[in-house]
C-alpha cells in the first residue's frame, strides 16, 4: 500500500480476503521476520548493551 487512502486500504483488504494463499505466505513471512528480529538471544544482548552503555562499561 503506497498511500494512506481508506479506499486503497479497502481494496487491499478485499484482495487478501479473496486470496487465502497470499494471506498464508504473508503470515509465514511475518512470523519469520519477528523470530529473526526479536529472538531471545538478540533481545538479551541488546538489553545488556543498553545497561553497559548506561553504566559506562
Amino acid at each position: 500500500m503506497k498511500s494512506n487512502s481508506a479506499q486503497e486500504l479497502a481494496v487491499e483488504l478485499e484482495y487478501l480476503l479473496k486470496n487465502p494463499q497470499i494471506r498464508l505466505e504473508m503470515g509465514a513471512n511475518g512470523r519469520k521476520r519477528v523470530k529473526e528480529l526479536f529472538s531471545s538471544i538478540l533481545v538479551i544482548n541488546k538489553t545488556l548493551q543498553i545497561y553497559k552503555d548506561t553504566i559506562g562499561c
